[in-house]
C-alpha cells in the first residue's frame, strides 16, 4: 500500500490545504482521504486528496461561477460596445450595479451626440433612454416653429400668437395662442395643451356631445357616467365603450373586429412571409400625440437587439382628404400628428417610410427592405414600447 502523501501547505488551483479532515467512508467500506482547504475567495471547504492531486477540484465552487459570469459579461460587452441607441454611443463597460433585490445590471459609459457623457444600464439603453435630454429640448423648441393660426382644435380656433410661457429648470418655452371658442368667448392656450387635446374650449364645454356621430365603424349611442366613456354600436352589431379622445383621434374605429385595414394586413403578411423581425403598433413613451396619449407606428423593423432600424406608416385616404365616416377625426390633428412623428424620427435617426393608399403596397415594401438591414425571425414579436 503506497504511503499517504502529506498535502498540508500545498496549493492546488485556488485551494490551499490547511489540515487533514476526517476520511470519507464509502458504501463499499473503503475510505478516502480528505483535506480542509482555504479557497482564494476566503471560504473553507473539504475536498478529497484524489480530487486535489488529479486537478478535478480547483476551488470551493466560486471559480466556475466567476468564469460563467465573466463569459456572459464578455458576450454582452461584444453585443453592446460601439453600438448606437438613439443618440447614445456605447463607449466602454463600466462594471456592475447591484440592486437591493440582489439582481445586477451591467453599466456602460455612453456619449450623447451633444457631447454629454453618462453611465447607463443595459435596460436603460434597450428600453428607453434615447438621449441625455437634449432630444426633449429640441422637440420642445421645434414646437416654436409650428404655426397654429387658423387651425381648429375641438371648439377652439387659433387667432394669433401672443408670446411664450417659460417653464422647467432648463427654461424651456411654450408658445401662447389667443383662441376663439365656438361660444364666442376668447381664451389663451399653449401649443402643448392644444396639440395634446387638453384644451378643447374656453371652459364652456366640458364634454362634447358625440351622440349619433359616426367614427369609422362605430356609431355613438350615449355617454355612460359610471364608465366615463361613450357607448357605441359597431357595424358588426357589437356594443363597446370608447373614450372620447380615442374616438376623436381616430385610434378607435371598431369594437375590435377590424384592428387593421386591408392594406395593413397585406404589409403584415408580407413581412411575415419574408421572415422579417418586426413589431406592430410600436410606440415610444416620450412621444405624445394630439389626444394626450402615445403615438404608435404601424410597423417597426427590428435588428438582432430588438431595436427599431426603420418604421413604416400606412396612410389611408383619411390622411389626405375628409371622407365619409372620418369627418370627426380632424385632418388638422392628423397633420400635426404626422409632423411630430417625422420630427421625432429625424431627431433619433430612425428611418421612417410611408406607404399611401394609392401606391402598390408590395412594390413599396420591396423598396423598403432593399434599403435597410433587418434581422430574420421565425416568429413575429409582440408590440414593444420604448421610452
Amino acid at each position: 500500500m503506497p504511503a499517504k502523501k502529506n498535502l498540508i501547505g500545498q496549493t492546488f488551483g485556488w485551494l490551499t490545504v490547511i489540515k487533514e479532515a476526517e476520511p470519507l467512508i464509502l458504501a463499499s467500506g473503503k475510505s478516502r482521504t480528505q483535506c480542509v482547504c482555504l479557497c482564494k475567495c476566503g471560504k473553507e471547504t473539504i475536498v478529497s486528496s484524489q480530487s486535489l492531486i488529479q486537478g478535478t477540484t480547483i476551488s470551493c465552487g466560486c471559480f466556475g461561477a466567476i468564469a460563467r459570469t465573466e463569459g456572459k459579461r464578455k458576450a454582452v460587452e461584444n453585443k453592446m460596445l460601439d453600438k448606437h441607441f438613439g443618440r447614445w454611443h456605447v463607449d466602454s463597460y463600466a462594471g456592475q450595479k447591484y440592486l437591493p433585490s440582489g439582481q445586477t445590471r451591467s453599466l456602460w459609459n455612453c456619449t450623447c451626440e451633444c457631447g454629454t457623457r453618462r453611465t447607463l444600464t443595459t435596460n436603460q439603453l434597450n428600453e428607453g433612454s434615447l438621449s441625455c435630454g437634449c432630444l426633449r429640448s429640441e422637440l420642445a423648441s421645434a414646437r416654436e416653429t409650428i404655426n397654429l393660426i387658423g387651425m381648429r382644435f375641438d371648439s377652439l380656433v387659433v387667432l394669433e400668437r401672443i408670446g411664450s410661457k417659460h417653464y422647467g429648470k432648463q427654461k424651456l418655452s411654450m408658445p401662447l395662442w389667443k383662441c376663439k371658442c365656438d361660444c364666442g368667448k376668447e381664451c389663451i392656450a399653449t401649443s402643448r395643451a392644444l396639440i395634446e387635446g387638453r384644451k378643447k374650449s374656453c371652459g364652456c364645454q366640458r364634454r362634447l356631445n358625440l351622440e349619433g356621430l359616426r367614427f369609422g365603424l362605430l356609431v355613438v349611442i350615449k355617454y355612460d357616467e359610471t364608465k366615463k366613456k361613450w357607448l357605441c354600436k359597431c357595424d358588426c352589431g357589437n356594443l363597446t365603450y370608447k373614450a372620447a379622445g380615442h374616438l376623436r383621434a381616430g385610434s378607435a374605429i371598431s369594437c375590435g373586429c377590424q384592428a387593421m385595414s386591408k392594406n395593413e394586413i397585406i404589409i403584415n403578411d408580407y413581412l411575415m412571409n419574408k421572415g422579417v423581425k418586426f413589431a406592430n403598433q410600436y410606440s415610444f413613451k416620450k412621444l405624445k400625440g394630439p389626444n394626450g396619449g402615445q403615438l404608435r407606428f404601424d410597423f417597426a423593423i427590428l435588428n438582432e437587439d430588438n431595436f427599431p432600424v426603420a418604421l413604416i406608416e400606412y396612410q389611408g385616404q383619411q390622411h389626405f382628404e375628409e371622407i365619409e365616416g372620418y369627418e370627426y377625426f380632424g385632418k388638422t390633428a392628423r397633420d400635426i400628428t404626422d409632423f411630430i412623428k417625422r420630427l421625432f424620427c429625424d431627431q433619433t435617426h430612425i428611418d421612417l417610410y410611408t406607404i399611401s393608399y394609392n401606391q402598390n403596397v408590395i412594390e413599396e415594401c420591396d423598396k423598403i427592405l432593399s434599403q435597410i438591414k433587418f434581422a430574420h425571425a421565425n416568429a413575429v414579436p409582440s408590440s414593444k414600447e420604448k421610452v
